[in-house]
């Protein structure tokens, strides 16, 4: 490479070494300044990557590593991470894949309880429904018991005057006792008043 010095830290053109590649991104982009002189007034080469940004004071000290090891080990990092990047999105895959399984499993259980609700419902109406006619039958049984009372109580009436009319009979007996002896009695009068 031929450049020569110019002012101000612009590209030089001078005979330089023939320059690797950036040890850190592999680029072939470099750009070579001349930074401003020293006391001495001798300018000297700067190495500048266009790419990522990195510098060396000179040529040599650039090329002085082993060829290509940085980018190598650069380039197997990013295959590694490359490598790590597609085993994540397997395993994002695979928790997405396992996540939507158990969505729809959950909306399965949704619709079974879903279902059971409704069932529930179901069978809460129809026991309502019995409950409401049991209801209905014990009023009309509470109808029956009230005149079943009725009727004992006339029963008991009747039994009370039947009661009433047996403990009579004797007296009534006794009475008519009474009133035929009264009878005959009367009649004896009668029959003697008579016959005088």
């Amino acid at each position: 490479m031929k450049t020569t010095p110019t002012t101000g830290g612009e590209a030089v053109a001078e005979q330089l070494p023939t320059l690797l590649p950036c040890p850190f991104c592999g680029s072939l982009s470099l750009k070579v300044y001349m930074n401003a002189p020293s006391s001495d007034q001798t300018p000297w080469p700067h190495v500048a990557c266009l790419e990522c940004g990195c510098g060396q004071s000179s040529a040599d000290k650039w090329n002085r590593r082993p060829p290509h090891a940085p980018a190598q080990s650069a380039l197997d990092e990013l295959q590694l991470r490359a490598v790590e990047a597609e085993t994540n999105l397997e395993d994002y895959k695979r928790s997405f894949y396992g996540a939507f399984a158990d969505a729809a499993e959950l909306r399965r259980e949704v619709e079974r309880m879903t279902q059971a609700g409704v069932d529930i419902s179901i069978a809460w109406q129809e026991a309502n429904t019995k409950v409401n006619a049991l209801m209905a039958e014990v009023e009309a049984l509470r109808a029956d018991r009230d005149r079943l009372h009725e009727a004992l109580a006339s029963v008991a009436s009747i039994c009370n005057e039947t009661r009433a009319a047996r403990d009579l009979q004797p007296r009534m007996t006794e009475i008519r006792g009474i009133a035929r002896a009264a009878i005959d009695t009367a009649r004896a009068s009668t029959d003697e008043g008579v016959g005088k």
